[in-house]
């Protein structure tokens, strides 16, 4: 897709999905692979001061660990998909593993993806039996197939109750879960997938956020932001 030059400014390095707003009004969705418009600034990783609850969400990694990784992702995104093919693995083993840090996943299927709303629920609709993060790795593993005859195969493979977790998905059940962390991202100012949030836990369920990383960057720089958080918190 080719854009005038009023259309958006200041392309630089990432790599996310986002949504475009070019003059006149009209919404376009493209895909780089590399990052758009201020929001994305030449550097990735930038401050934010941000609190907020973390009570619904889904949370990997050491008990004990105050330190914490948010992402906001949406299942029909190539670039949170190449996040947890290639980087969630690394960090697991490095941070995770080690009770460095907690991994926080929250929803936001952007609406240029029709298919993704329905694969955040069913996502939560696993967790409902304690295993939303196999079908995260279900949904994020090529080739793409968000459809409900695919999150029905998954949930057999899954062991899942099958009745029960079909019945949450046509019922809505966690419908309202997705939307109000589709409301956290708009009222941080969050637009783009994946974003993350580095920061530390308040207490149990209340995050303060330090650090903000837009889209699928390399493991190198999520150790570096990560480092930076775990130096200050000594």
């Amino acid at each position: 897709m080719a854009f005038n030059s009023g259309t958006i400014a200041n392309i630089s390095l990432t790599g996310a999905c986002l949504v475009v707003m070019i003059m006149g009004g009209l919404r376009i969705h493209e895909r780089f692979s590399s990052v758009s418009q201020n929001s994305l600034q030449a550097n990735p990783i930038t401050d934010i001061d941000a609190e907020f609850s973390i009570a619904e969400a889904q949370v990997a990694g050491g008990p004990s660990a105050e330190i914490a990784l948010v992402e906001f992702s949406d299942y029909e995104c190539p670039f949170c998909a190449k996040f947890a093919n290639e980087t969630y693995g690394l960090l697991k083993t490095e941070f995770m593993d080690s009770q460095k840090i907690k991994f926080i996943a929250m929803n936001l299927p952007l609406d240029i993806h029709p298919q993704a709303h329905k694969a955040s629920q069913a996502a939560e609709c696993a967790g409902d039996q304690g295993r939303f993060w196999d079908m995260r790795t279900r949904l994020f593993s090529p080739p793409s197939n968000l459809t409900m005859t695919a999150f029905r195969e998954h949930a057999k493979r899954l062991r899942l109750e099958p009745t029960k977790f079909t019945r949450c998905i046509d019922n809505g059940e966690n419908e309202a879960k997705v939307n109000r962390q589709k409301e956290l991202a708009a009222r941080l100012g969050i637009k783009n997938t994946p974003t993350f949030v580095l920061g530390r836990l308040v207490d149990r369920v209340i995050f303060r956020g330090r650090k903000k990383i837009v889209g699928a960057q390399s493991v190198e720089l999520f150790r570096v932001a990560i480092d930076q958080v775990l130096d200050a918190a000594d």
